[in-house]
Protein backbone atom coordinates (compact mmCIF):
# COMPACT_ATOMS: atom_id res chain seq x y z
CA UNK A 1 0.00 0.00 0.00
CA UNK A 2 1.36 3.37 -0.69
CA UNK A 3 1.53 6.49 1.25
CA UNK A 4 -1.23 8.42 -0.84
CA UNK A 5 -3.19 5.40 -1.04
CA UNK A 6 -3.06 5.26 2.91
CA UNK A 7 -4.36 8.73 3.22
CA UNK A 8 -7.26 8.20 1.20
CA UNK A 9 -8.23 5.56 2.86
CA UNK A 10 -7.43 7.23 6.08
CA UNK A 11 -9.71 10.03 5.31
CA UNK A 12 -12.81 7.75 3.91
CA UNK A 13 -12.66 5.86 7.67
CA UNK A 14 -13.84 9.76 8.75
CA UNK A 15 -16.18 10.10 6.05
CA UNK A 16 -17.24 7.03 3.82
CA UNK A 17 -18.34 8.89 0.82
CA UNK A 18 -17.58 7.74 -2.69
CA UNK A 19 -14.41 9.00 -4.15
CA UNK A 20 -15.05 10.55 -7.89
CA UNK A 21 -12.14 12.75 -8.91
CA UNK A 22 -13.60 16.46 -9.57
CA UNK A 23 -11.65 16.76 -12.61
CA UNK A 24 -12.30 13.32 -14.72
CA UNK A 25 -13.39 14.03 -17.96
CA UNK A 26 -16.75 12.37 -19.13
CA UNK A 27 -17.99 11.72 -22.72
CA UNK A 28 -18.08 14.26 -24.85
CA UNK A 29 -21.16 14.62 -27.26
CA UNK A 30 -19.13 14.27 -30.16
CA UNK A 31 -16.12 11.78 -31.09
CA UNK A 32 -13.46 13.37 -33.71
CA UNK A 33 -11.62 9.94 -34.24
CA UNK A 34 -12.12 6.15 -32.69
CA UNK A 35 -9.26 3.81 -32.80
CA UNK A 36 -8.61 0.16 -30.65
CA UNK A 37 -5.56 1.37 -28.81
CA UNK A 38 -4.24 4.75 -27.95
CA UNK A 39 -0.66 5.08 -27.26
CA UNK A 40 0.55 8.52 -25.27
CA UNK A 41 4.29 9.08 -25.95
CA UNK A 42 6.73 8.42 -28.57
CA UNK A 43 9.83 7.04 -26.89
CA UNK A 44 10.89 3.49 -26.58
CA UNK A 45 8.06 2.29 -24.66
CA UNK A 46 5.27 4.16 -26.57
CA UNK A 47 6.72 2.70 -29.64
CA UNK A 48 7.31 -0.70 -28.85
CA UNK A 49 3.38 -0.26 -27.28
CA UNK A 50 1.76 0.91 -30.41
CA UNK A 51 4.01 -1.57 -33.06
CA UNK A 52 3.61 -4.96 -30.55
CA UNK A 53 -0.30 -3.59 -30.59
CA UNK A 54 -0.64 -3.31 -34.13
CA UNK A 55 1.32 -6.79 -34.97
CA UNK A 56 -0.95 -8.63 -32.58
CA UNK A 57 -4.18 -7.13 -34.88
CA UNK A 58 -5.59 -5.04 -32.28
CA UNK A 59 -7.33 -3.00 -35.14
CA UNK A 60 -6.41 0.65 -35.33
CA UNK A 61 -3.37 2.30 -33.06
CA UNK A 62 -3.09 5.93 -32.48
CA UNK A 63 0.30 7.31 -31.04
CA UNK A 64 0.31 10.54 -29.72
CA UNK A 65 3.55 12.52 -29.69
CA UNK A 66 3.33 16.50 -27.98
CA UNK A 67 6.47 17.07 -29.87
CA UNK A 68 7.08 17.71 -33.22
CA UNK A 69 9.78 15.15 -33.53
CA UNK A 70 10.00 11.60 -32.23
CA UNK A 71 13.45 12.60 -31.49
CA UNK A 72 12.41 14.90 -27.71
CA UNK A 73 12.58 12.33 -25.60
CA UNK A 74 14.83 10.46 -22.74
CA UNK A 75 15.03 7.29 -24.80
CA UNK A 76 17.18 9.85 -27.18
CA UNK A 77 19.03 11.48 -24.24
CA UNK A 78 20.15 7.95 -23.51
CA UNK A 79 22.43 5.69 -24.45
CA UNK A 80 20.67 2.88 -25.28
CA UNK A 81 22.01 0.31 -22.92
CA UNK A 82 19.86 -2.87 -22.74
CA UNK A 83 19.92 -5.63 -19.73
CA UNK A 84 18.19 -8.82 -20.84
CA UNK A 85 18.18 -12.58 -20.43
CA UNK A 86 18.49 -15.73 -22.53
CA UNK A 87 19.05 -13.85 -25.60
CA UNK A 88 20.56 -14.58 -29.01
CA UNK A 89 23.52 -11.58 -28.59
CA UNK A 90 24.50 -14.30 -25.33
CA UNK A 91 24.42 -17.11 -27.59
CA UNK A 92 26.37 -15.59 -30.04
CA UNK A 93 29.21 -14.32 -27.72
CA UNK A 94 29.42 -17.67 -25.76
CA UNK A 95 27.31 -16.83 -22.14
CA UNK A 96 25.82 -19.06 -20.49
CA UNK A 97 22.89 -17.29 -19.24
CA UNK A 98 21.49 -19.01 -15.82
CA UNK A 99 18.38 -18.03 -16.61
CA UNK A 100 15.15 -14.98 -16.62
CA UNK A 101 15.09 -15.91 -12.60
CA UNK A 102 18.41 -15.29 -11.65
CA UNK A 103 18.27 -12.15 -13.67
CA UNK A 104 14.71 -11.24 -11.82
CA UNK A 105 16.51 -11.56 -8.55
CA UNK A 106 20.03 -9.12 -9.77
CA UNK A 107 16.92 -6.58 -9.98
CA UNK A 108 15.25 -6.95 -6.95
CA UNK A 109 18.86 -6.65 -5.57
CA UNK A 110 19.52 -3.75 -7.32
CA UNK A 111 16.12 -1.91 -6.15
CA UNK A 112 16.80 -3.26 -2.57
CA UNK A 113 13.67 -5.47 -2.33
CA UNK A 114 11.59 -2.19 -3.27
CA UNK A 115 10.47 -3.69 -6.43
CA UNK A 116 6.95 -4.45 -7.69
CA UNK A 117 7.84 -8.19 -8.15
CA UNK A 118 5.08 -8.45 -10.39
CA UNK A 119 6.53 -6.06 -12.82
CA UNK A 120 10.02 -7.64 -11.96
CA UNK A 121 9.51 -10.90 -13.20
CA UNK A 122 7.45 -9.61 -16.26
CA UNK A 123 10.25 -7.59 -17.44
CA UNK A 124 13.15 -10.38 -16.78
CA UNK A 125 10.91 -13.07 -18.12
CA UNK A 126 10.28 -11.49 -21.32
CA UNK A 127 13.47 -9.11 -21.59
CA UNK A 128 14.95 -11.52 -24.27
CA UNK A 129 12.09 -12.52 -26.83
CA UNK A 130 12.26 -8.67 -27.11
CA UNK A 131 15.81 -8.07 -27.36
CA UNK A 132 15.44 -10.77 -30.08
CA UNK A 133 12.65 -9.43 -31.76
CA UNK A 134 14.76 -5.66 -32.03
CA UNK A 135 17.30 -7.63 -33.92
CA UNK A 136 14.78 -9.60 -36.35
CA UNK A 137 14.08 -6.26 -36.67
CA UNK A 138 17.86 -4.51 -37.52
CA UNK A 139 19.33 -3.44 -34.48
CA UNK A 140 22.30 -5.81 -33.70
CA UNK A 141 23.64 -6.06 -29.82
CA UNK A 142 26.82 -7.22 -28.18
CA UNK A 143 27.66 -7.56 -24.72
CA UNK A 144 29.31 -4.80 -22.40
CA UNK A 145 30.38 -5.62 -19.24
CA UNK A 146 28.02 -4.38 -15.62
CA UNK A 147 29.46 -5.70 -12.11
CA UNK A 148 25.88 -5.46 -11.16
CA UNK A 149 25.02 -8.90 -13.09
CA UNK A 150 26.56 -12.18 -12.26
CA UNK A 151 27.55 -12.98 -16.37
CA UNK A 152 27.34 -10.65 -19.49
CA UNK A 153 23.73 -9.21 -20.13
CA UNK A 154 23.85 -5.46 -20.56
CA UNK A 155 23.28 -5.11 -24.56
CA UNK A 156 25.06 -2.32 -26.57
CA UNK A 157 23.08 -1.65 -29.60
CA UNK A 158 26.17 -0.50 -31.88
CA UNK A 159 25.65 3.05 -31.21
CA UNK A 160 25.93 5.34 -28.13
CA UNK A 161 22.16 6.97 -27.62
CA UNK A 162 19.01 4.96 -27.63
CA UNK A 163 17.68 7.01 -30.83
CA UNK A 164 17.80 3.69 -33.28
CA UNK A 165 15.00 2.07 -30.85
CA UNK A 166 13.15 5.19 -31.85
CA UNK A 167 14.19 5.05 -35.92
CA UNK A 168 13.53 1.61 -36.21
CA UNK A 169 10.26 0.89 -34.43
CA UNK A 170 8.79 4.48 -36.20
CA UNK A 171 9.79 2.95 -39.40
CA UNK A 172 7.57 -0.74 -37.98
CA UNK A 173 4.72 1.84 -36.54
CA UNK A 174 4.33 3.19 -40.05
CA UNK A 175 4.57 -0.30 -42.09
CA UNK A 176 1.97 -1.42 -39.60
CA UNK A 177 -0.49 1.34 -40.37
CA UNK A 178 0.04 2.95 -36.95
CA UNK A 179 -1.17 6.95 -37.11
CA UNK A 180 1.47 8.40 -35.42
CA UNK A 181 -0.26 12.02 -34.60
CA UNK A 182 3.02 14.55 -33.97
CA UNK A 183 2.69 17.94 -32.08
CA UNK A 184 -0.49 16.44 -30.89
CA UNK A 185 -0.51 17.03 -26.86
CA UNK A 186 -2.60 14.42 -24.53
CA UNK A 187 -4.89 16.61 -22.23
CA UNK A 188 -7.01 14.94 -20.54
CA UNK A 189 -7.76 10.80 -19.84
CA UNK A 190 -11.90 10.61 -20.26
CA UNK A 191 -13.82 8.11 -18.14
CA UNK A 192 -17.28 6.99 -17.95
CA UNK A 193 -19.54 8.30 -15.68
CA UNK A 194 -18.46 6.78 -12.01
CA UNK A 195 -14.67 7.30 -13.48
CA UNK A 196 -14.09 3.34 -13.27
CA UNK A 197 -12.70 2.99 -16.80
CA UNK A 198 -11.06 4.86 -19.51
CA UNK A 199 -13.18 5.34 -22.73
CA UNK A 200 -11.02 8.18 -24.08
CA UNK A 201 -8.21 11.05 -24.66
CA UNK A 202 -8.94 14.40 -24.97
CA UNK A 203 -5.68 15.83 -27.26
CA UNK A 204 -4.71 19.34 -28.52
CA UNK A 205 -2.93 19.70 -32.08
CA UNK A 206 -2.74 22.64 -33.76
CA UNK A 207 -4.78 24.53 -30.84
CA UNK A 208 -7.08 22.53 -31.82
CA UNK A 209 -8.85 19.87 -29.59
CA UNK A 210 -9.42 16.60 -30.56
CA UNK A 211 -11.56 13.94 -28.58
CA UNK A 212 -10.57 10.32 -29.60
CA UNK A 213 -12.52 7.69 -28.32
CA UNK A 214 -10.50 4.88 -27.28
CA UNK A 215 -12.65 0.93 -27.30
CA UNK A 216 -9.95 -1.28 -25.93
CA UNK A 217 -7.20 0.63 -23.85
CA UNK A 218 -5.19 3.31 -23.29
CA UNK A 219 -1.42 3.11 -22.51
CA UNK A 220 0.59 6.40 -21.10
CA UNK A 221 4.22 6.07 -22.10
CA UNK A 222 4.98 10.35 -21.79
CA UNK A 223 7.94 9.21 -19.97
CA UNK A 224 8.39 10.91 -16.41
CA UNK A 225 9.06 14.06 -14.75
CA UNK A 226 13.26 14.61 -14.98
CA UNK A 227 13.17 17.23 -16.96
CA UNK A 228 11.07 19.40 -15.26
CA UNK A 229 13.12 21.54 -12.81
CA UNK A 230 10.37 22.34 -10.10
CA UNK A 231 8.38 18.46 -9.80
CA UNK A 232 12.39 17.31 -8.68
CA UNK A 233 12.57 19.58 -6.41
CA UNK A 234 9.10 18.43 -5.28
CA UNK A 235 9.45 14.93 -5.15
CA UNK A 236 13.17 14.17 -4.91
CA UNK A 237 13.95 16.14 -1.65
CA UNK A 238 17.26 14.55 -0.84
CA UNK A 239 18.24 16.15 -4.81
CA UNK A 240 17.06 19.58 -4.29
CA UNK A 241 18.55 21.71 -7.35
CA UNK A 242 19.98 18.65 -9.19
CA UNK A 243 21.16 19.42 -12.65
CA UNK A 244 19.28 17.33 -15.43
CA UNK A 245 20.00 15.10 -18.45
CA UNK A 246 16.74 13.65 -18.96
CA UNK A 247 14.27 15.28 -22.02
CA UNK A 248 13.00 19.21 -21.17
CA UNK A 249 9.81 17.43 -22.12
CA UNK A 250 10.07 14.95 -19.54
CA UNK A 251 7.55 17.06 -17.71
CA UNK A 252 5.14 14.54 -15.91
CA UNK A 253 2.47 14.86 -18.36
CA UNK A 254 0.67 11.41 -18.36
CA UNK A 255 1.25 10.94 -14.48
CA UNK A 256 -0.08 14.14 -14.02
CA UNK A 257 -3.53 13.43 -15.91
CA UNK A 258 -3.83 9.83 -14.44
CA UNK A 259 -3.64 11.60 -10.78
CA UNK A 260 -6.87 13.50 -12.09
CA UNK A 261 -8.70 10.79 -12.39
CA UNK A 262 -7.80 9.85 -8.79
CA UNK A 263 -4.66 7.38 -10.10
CA UNK A 264 -2.48 5.87 -7.30
CA UNK A 265 1.31 6.27 -7.78
CA UNK A 266 4.15 4.34 -6.30
CA UNK A 267 8.02 5.15 -4.80
CA UNK A 268 6.99 8.80 -6.52
CA UNK A 269 10.02 9.85 -4.11
CA UNK A 270 12.62 7.75 -5.61
CA UNK A 271 14.13 8.69 -8.57
CA UNK A 272 17.86 7.65 -10.45
CA UNK A 273 19.54 10.55 -10.21
CA UNK A 274 23.22 9.76 -11.29
CA UNK A 275 25.95 10.55 -8.55
CA UNK A 276 28.67 12.01 -11.25
CA UNK A 277 26.97 14.14 -13.57
CA UNK A 278 29.00 17.14 -15.22
CA UNK A 279 26.96 20.33 -15.22
CA UNK A 280 26.81 21.96 -18.74
CA UNK A 281 24.29 24.97 -18.31
CA UNK A 282 23.79 25.37 -14.26
CA UNK A 283 20.96 28.49 -15.25
CA UNK A 284 18.63 25.83 -17.10
CA UNK A 285 19.81 23.11 -14.53
CA UNK A 286 21.22 21.02 -17.41
CA UNK A 287 23.95 18.52 -17.11
CA UNK A 288 25.09 15.43 -18.40
CA UNK A 289 26.20 11.95 -16.85
CA UNK A 290 30.08 11.32 -16.18
CA UNK A 291 30.27 7.72 -16.26
CA UNK A 292 32.26 7.25 -13.00
CA UNK A 293 30.79 4.00 -12.09
CA UNK A 294 32.14 2.28 -15.47
CA UNK A 295 35.35 3.63 -15.15
CA UNK A 296 36.13 2.33 -11.67
CA UNK A 297 35.64 -1.36 -13.43
CA UNK A 298 39.14 0.33 -14.81
CA UNK A 299 40.93 1.00 -11.21
CA UNK A 300 39.20 4.54 -10.80
CA UNK A 301 38.11 5.40 -6.70
CA UNK A 302 35.18 8.01 -5.57
CA UNK A 303 35.24 10.27 -2.98
CA UNK A 304 33.11 12.53 -1.02
CA UNK A 305 33.47 16.33 -0.34
CA UNK A 306 35.32 15.13 2.93
CA UNK A 307 37.75 13.71 0.76
CA UNK A 308 37.45 9.73 1.59
CA UNK A 309 35.67 7.06 -0.26
CA UNK A 310 32.11 6.37 0.51
CA UNK A 311 31.54 3.54 -1.80
CA UNK A 312 32.47 0.34 -3.89
CA UNK A 313 33.63 2.17 -7.00
CA UNK A 314 32.28 0.20 -9.71
CA UNK A 315 28.55 0.42 -7.84
CA UNK A 316 25.99 1.83 -10.48
CA UNK A 317 25.79 5.83 -10.42
CA UNK A 318 22.13 5.85 -8.99
CA UNK A 319 22.82 3.45 -5.89
CA UNK A 320 26.07 5.76 -5.46
CA UNK A 321 23.68 8.94 -5.50
CA UNK A 322 21.65 7.85 -3.12
CA UNK A 323 24.50 7.17 -0.99
CA UNK A 324 25.93 10.38 -1.77
CA UNK A 325 22.65 12.21 -0.62
CA UNK A 326 22.45 10.65 2.97
CA UNK A 327 26.23 11.52 3.24
CA UNK A 328 25.13 15.11 2.42
CA UNK A 329 28.05 15.24 -0.24
CA UNK A 330 26.90 18.23 -2.46
CA UNK A 331 30.09 17.33 -5.04
CA UNK A 332 31.53 13.79 -5.65
CA UNK A 333 34.94 13.42 -7.17
CA UNK A 334 36.37 10.58 -9.43
CA UNK A 335 40.07 9.88 -8.87
CA UNK A 336 42.16 7.75 -11.33
CA UNK A 337 45.63 7.34 -12.54
CA UNK A 338 46.69 7.90 -16.86
CA UNK A 339 46.63 4.09 -16.87
CA UNK A 340 43.36 3.55 -15.29
CA UNK A 341 42.36 6.45 -17.12
CA UNK A 342 43.73 5.39 -21.29
CA UNK A 343 42.68 1.79 -19.86
CA UNK A 344 38.89 2.88 -19.99
CA UNK A 345 39.04 5.48 -22.94
CA UNK A 346 40.85 2.18 -24.91
CA UNK A 347 37.89 -0.16 -24.24
CA UNK A 348 34.82 2.30 -23.67
CA UNK A 349 33.77 4.83 -26.25
CA UNK A 350 31.69 6.48 -24.40
CA UNK A 351 33.36 8.54 -21.31
CA UNK A 352 30.27 11.15 -21.15
CA UNK A 353 27.12 10.31 -22.08
CA UNK A 354 26.51 12.93 -25.25
CA UNK A 355 29.98 13.59 -25.79
CA UNK A 356 31.78 12.07 -28.37
CA UNK A 357 35.22 10.66 -27.21
CA UNK A 358 36.88 13.21 -28.56
CA UNK A 359 35.06 16.39 -27.05
CA UNK A 360 36.23 14.25 -23.49
CA UNK A 361 39.92 14.48 -24.40
CA UNK A 362 39.12 18.33 -25.43
CA UNK A 363 37.33 18.54 -21.67
CA UNK A 364 40.70 17.06 -20.71
CA UNK A 365 42.58 19.97 -21.68
CA UNK A 366 40.23 22.66 -20.39
CA UNK A 367 41.86 23.90 -17.03
CA UNK A 368 38.45 25.28 -16.37
CA UNK A 369 36.00 22.15 -16.82
CA UNK A 370 34.99 19.45 -14.62
CA UNK A 371 38.72 17.25 -14.97
CA UNK A 372 41.94 18.39 -13.31
CA UNK A 373 45.24 16.89 -14.00
CA UNK A 374 48.10 16.72 -11.31
CA UNK A 375 51.70 15.08 -10.92
CA UNK A 376 50.47 14.48 -7.26
CA UNK A 377 48.00 14.19 -4.60
CA UNK A 378 48.45 17.14 -3.08
CA UNK A 379 48.63 19.13 -5.97
CA UNK A 380 44.95 17.29 -6.92
CA UNK A 381 43.33 17.85 -3.65
CA UNK A 382 44.62 21.64 -3.93
CA UNK A 383 42.63 22.00 -7.14
CA UNK A 384 40.19 19.59 -6.12
CA UNK A 385 39.74 21.95 -3.27
CA UNK A 386 39.63 18.95 -0.84
CA UNK A 387 41.63 18.80 2.73
CA UNK A 388 45.07 17.42 1.10
CA UNK A 389 46.03 15.59 4.44
CA UNK A 390 42.61 13.76 4.45
CA UNK A 391 43.02 12.67 0.51
CA UNK A 392 46.61 11.93 0.98
CA UNK A 393 45.21 9.44 4.03
CA UNK A 394 42.82 8.09 1.45
CA UNK A 395 45.16 7.09 -1.16
CA UNK A 396 47.63 5.74 1.10
CA UNK A 397 44.81 3.40 2.70
CA UNK A 398 43.36 2.40 -0.61
CA UNK A 399 47.14 1.60 -2.47
CA UNK A 400 47.19 -0.69 0.75
CA UNK A 401 44.02 -2.36 -0.27
CA UNK A 402 45.45 -2.64 -3.78
CA UNK A 403 48.99 -4.34 -2.68
CA UNK A 404 47.01 -7.15 -0.57
CA UNK A 405 44.32 -7.24 -3.68
CA UNK A 406 41.20 -6.78 -1.11
CA UNK A 407 38.86 -3.83 -0.70
CA UNK A 408 38.47 -3.75 3.35
CA UNK A 409 36.42 -0.59 3.11
CA UNK A 410 34.04 -1.76 0.65
CA UNK A 411 34.87 -4.84 -1.15
CA UNK A 412 35.09 -3.49 -4.22
CA UNK A 413 35.29 -5.96 -6.87
CA UNK A 414 37.42 -4.50 -9.59
CA UNK A 415 40.80 -3.29 -8.25
CA UNK A 416 43.17 -2.64 -11.01
CA UNK A 417 46.21 -0.26 -9.97
CA UNK A 418 47.95 1.55 -7.25
CA UNK A 419 48.11 5.78 -7.16
CA UNK A 420 51.87 5.65 -6.16
CA UNK A 421 52.88 7.47 -9.54
CA UNK A 422 51.38 10.37 -11.54
CA UNK A 423 50.05 12.05 -13.34
CA UNK A 424 46.27 11.77 -11.82
CA UNK A 425 43.01 13.02 -12.88
CA UNK A 426 40.47 14.44 -10.93
CA UNK A 427 36.66 14.47 -11.89
CA UNK A 428 34.14 17.03 -10.31
CA UNK A 429 30.85 15.80 -10.54
CA UNK A 430 27.56 17.21 -9.09
CA UNK A 431 24.28 14.88 -8.74
CA UNK A 432 22.01 14.86 -12.30
CA UNK A 433 18.72 13.53 -12.68
CA UNK A 434 17.93 10.99 -15.57
CA UNK A 435 15.11 8.68 -14.45
CA UNK A 436 12.27 8.55 -12.75
CA UNK A 437 11.88 4.86 -10.69
CA UNK A 438 8.80 5.59 -9.08
CA UNK A 439 5.26 6.54 -11.12
CA UNK A 440 2.00 5.06 -11.62
CA UNK A 441 0.88 2.14 -9.75
CA UNK A 442 0.12 -0.73 -12.02
CA UNK A 443 -2.07 -3.71 -10.39
CA UNK A 444 -2.19 -7.51 -11.06
CA UNK A 445 -4.06 -6.83 -14.24
CA UNK A 446 -1.64 -4.29 -14.95
CA UNK A 447 -4.10 -1.58 -15.54
CA UNK A 448 -3.53 1.09 -13.26
CA UNK A 449 -5.26 1.30 -9.71
CA UNK A 450 -6.75 4.24 -8.23
CA UNK A 451 -6.31 5.21 -4.47
CA UNK A 452 -8.26 2.46 -3.46
CA UNK A 453 -6.23 -0.09 -4.62
CA UNK A 454 -9.35 -1.01 -7.81
CA UNK A 455 -8.30 -1.32 -11.52
CA UNK A 456 -9.17 1.68 -13.52
CA UNK A 457 -10.58 -0.21 -16.59
CA UNK A 458 -7.93 0.18 -19.95
CA UNK A 459 -5.84 2.34 -18.22
CA UNK A 460 -2.02 0.94 -18.49
CA UNK A 461 1.59 2.47 -18.39
CA UNK A 462 4.96 1.93 -18.92
CA UNK A 463 8.56 3.25 -19.07
CA UNK A 464 9.21 5.93 -17.09
CA UNK A 465 5.30 6.47 -16.38
CA UNK A 466 5.05 3.45 -14.26
CA UNK A 467 6.78 2.74 -10.96
CA UNK A 468 8.16 -0.18 -9.42
CA UNK A 469 10.32 -2.15 -11.68
CA UNK A 470 13.56 -0.89 -10.40
CA UNK A 471 12.64 -0.63 -6.45
CA UNK A 472 14.85 2.31 -5.13
CA UNK A 473 17.77 1.93 -7.53
CA UNK A 474 18.83 0.34 -10.69
CA UNK A 475 21.24 -1.55 -12.54
CA UNK A 476 22.69 -0.05 -16.34
CA UNK A 477 20.68 -1.10 -19.19
CA UNK A 478 17.46 -1.76 -16.95
CA UNK A 479 15.37 1.70 -18.04
CA UNK A 480 15.52 1.01 -21.26
CA UNK A 481 15.21 -2.56 -21.07
CA UNK A 482 11.89 -2.43 -19.01
CA UNK A 483 10.75 0.57 -20.79
CA UNK A 484 10.60 -1.49 -24.33
CA UNK A 485 9.98 -5.07 -22.80
CA UNK A 486 6.92 -4.12 -20.29
CA UNK A 487 5.58 -1.48 -23.62
CA UNK A 488 6.00 -4.31 -25.69
CA UNK A 489 3.94 -6.67 -23.22
CA UNK A 490 1.42 -4.18 -22.80
CA UNK A 491 0.93 -3.72 -26.52
CA UNK A 492 -0.10 -7.88 -27.37
CA UNK A 493 -2.02 -7.63 -23.78
CA UNK A 494 -4.20 -4.21 -24.60
CA UNK A 495 -4.66 -5.73 -28.29
CA UNK A 496 -6.55 -8.76 -26.71
CA UNK A 497 -8.86 -6.77 -24.77
CA UNK A 498 -12.14 -6.77 -25.83
CA UNK A 499 -13.84 -3.63 -26.98
CA UNK A 500 -15.94 -1.02 -25.01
Amino acid sequence: MSLSRRLFISSAAVTPTVFLPASAALAPKHWDTECAVLVIGGGAAGMSAAVSAAEAGAGKVILLEKNVTLFQNSTTYSNGLFSAANTKAQVRQGVKDPGAEVFAQEIMKSGHGFNDKHLVEIFAHNSGETINWLEDKGIHFKLVPNPAFGVLRMHHNGTESGAIYIEVLSKEAKRLGVDIMLNTKALELVTNDNASAVIGVVASSKEKTINIKVTKGVIICSGGFMGSASMIDKYLLPFRGAVSCASPASTGDGLLMAQKIGADTFLLDQGAVYCYGVPVDLSKRRGLIFRGNVFGIYGSIAVGDNGRRFVADELGSAGAGKIAAQHGFKHTYILATEAQLQDFMAHDKSQVIGWSQDKFKEELKNPNGFAKKANTILELASKLSLDPKTLEETINRYNGFVKKNHDDDFNRKCIKGDFQKGPFYGFICQPVAMANLGGLHAGKTMEIVDVYNKPIKHLYAAGEAIGGVHGDSYAGGDSIGASITIGRYLGKLVAKNKSI
